[in-house]
């Protein structure tokens, strides 16, 4: 599941994956939110960090990926 949902990060340090095992995959839901092309993706994921605030009462510990691109 961790790579299914693009989680390449350690488990520990991971919110989501520890929901899911605390709480159990079967708890959890996954759909297509937006597509969108490869280079809109941290734009559409800040929007919806902050659509649905999920810095806040989510998963999310940040606004979403303000890494510069190169």
């Amino acid at each position: 599941v961790r790579c299914g949902v693009g989680a390449d990060v350690a488990p520990h340090t991971n919110m989501l994956y520890a929901a899911m095992r605390r709480d159990g995959l079967e708890n959890f839901t996954f759909e297509v939110l937006e597509r969108c092309q490869r280079d809109k993706l941290n734009e559409k994921e800040q929007y919806f960090i902050r659509l649905y605030n999920s810095d806040t009462f989510g998963l999310n510990l940040t606004k979403g990926n303000e890494r510069k691109r190169n």
